[in-house]
């Protein structure tokens, strides 16, 4: 019966960049081409991008101003 419960209601918890951050050492980046370099560059920079977005969302200031925002447009 409780696991049942978790599955419906997931914890919620924050996620950081350093959660989901592929770290290489200095071995694993020697072994990648360049094109592999630029790939990671490219996903770690959107994961990035992904990551503050939700902060933003989430964050108390940016709901106040989007609340605020609808108020004076009539929307609320």
């Amino acid at each position: 019966m409780a696991a049942a419960a978790a599955l419906r209601a997931p914890a919620q918890s924050s996620v950081t960049f350093e959660d989901v951050a592929v770290n290489f050492s200095l071995e694993e980046w020697s072994l990648l081409n360049e094109a592999q370099g630029c790939l990671y560059h490219d996903v770690m920079l959107e994961t990035l991008t992904l990551i503050s977005s939700l902060e933003r969302v989430h964050s108390p200031a940016v709901l106040q101003q989007e609340h605020t925002e609808q108020r004076r447009q009539g929307h609320l």
